[in-house]
């Protein structure tokens, strides 16, 4: 009973599979890829698919580009007879001819190929903004895709919220200007490094509440109201008691905008908000990469 509530409670804010006249059933999955050791000298790799509304695994990929067995025949065995011992090697473990960084697209083309046996068809691809297995799903069968229709690609809000944390970042360190220290000592300083600036606190809240905002809207949300939600959060940052720029917060009891929920607290002598105008043109095409 309760692994059915869980699936129901799961699958009641999301769009429900459509069964195709092929008896297909056209699913919602997200893909990712990992490996058994960091960076890209990894052995072996692995690619996944989940069901979005259910979390359950549905397929997996293993490859591994080595097999120690075989390396170490190949180091004690000459030519001929390493040749005439792998005809008996029936149980290799390489499966991959190629390097970790390809593990992902590899595993990718597979896993969406063999789709179909399990009468499955996955139509909406969700995963991070630079995946490499999304362009190899695309470039299968010459460019025409897996299926019969087109696999859509969805944004993972993970993903897309490190991102912004990154470029803000970035932005932090590489606009620098010369800061004279207080022994006099002219120094080149971040224009945004300091007290009440872009501090890695701000871009870790800003991070943060980037995401919340996109996840409290279900996907019956227009683009509009998503827009507005999440640039609530910058016009937050840089109000001041001077220039005010709640308007747009969230109201209630539960808001994370303390103006929103206690007024009377507004009203003091000293900023609450100190003014902060940093990184304006980063949020915004970020948040709203059409405007």
């Amino acid at each position: 009973m309760v692994a059915e509530s869980t699936y129901l409670n799961t699958c009641a804010c999301a769009p429900m599979p459509f069964m195709g006249e092929d008896g297909l059933l056209d699913i919602y999955v997200s893909f990712d890829g990992s490996w058994m050791t960091r960076g890209h000298k990894s052995h072996i790799g692995i690619g996944c698919v989940v069901e979005c509304n259910t979390g359950f695994v549905i397929d997996m990929e293993v490859l591994s580009n080595f097999c120690h067995l075989c390396s170490a025949k190949k180091a004690t065995l000459s030519s001929d007879e390493f040749a005439l011992w792998m005809r008996t090697h029936t149980r290799c473990k390489k499966n991959f001819e190629g390097k970790a960084g390809a593990m992902e697209k590899e595993a990718t083309v597979k896993i969406w190929n063999r789709s179909t046996q399990l009468g499955l068809l996955y139509v909406t691809f969700l995963g991070d903004g630079d995946s490499a297995a999304y362009k190899a799903v695309t470039e299968m069968n010459d460019g025409a895709g897996p299926y019969d229709v087109p696999v859509q690609k969805e944004e993972c809000i993970n993903h897309v919220s490190k991102r912004l944390g990154t470029r803000l970042r970035v932005l932090k360190a590489k606009i620098k200007v010369v800061t004279t220290t207080k022994a006099g000592k002219q120094v080149m300083r971040s224009k945004y490094a300091g007290k009440e600036m872009l501090t890695d606190a701000v871009i870790d809240a800003l991070t943060l509440r980037f995401g919340q905002n996109i996840r409290k809207h279900d996907f019956t949300a227009d683009v509009a109201t998503v827009r507005t939600s999440i640039m609530s959060i910058y016009s937050h940052s840089i109000s001041t008691d001077a220039n005010p720029k709640h308007f747009s917060c969230p109201r209630g009891a539960d808001s994370w905008c303390w103006v929103r929920t206690e007024r009377k607290r507004w009203d003091r002598s000293q900023p609450l908000n100190p003014p902060r105008t940093y990184g304006w043109r980063i949020y915004r095409k970020h948040c709203c990469p059409t405007s």
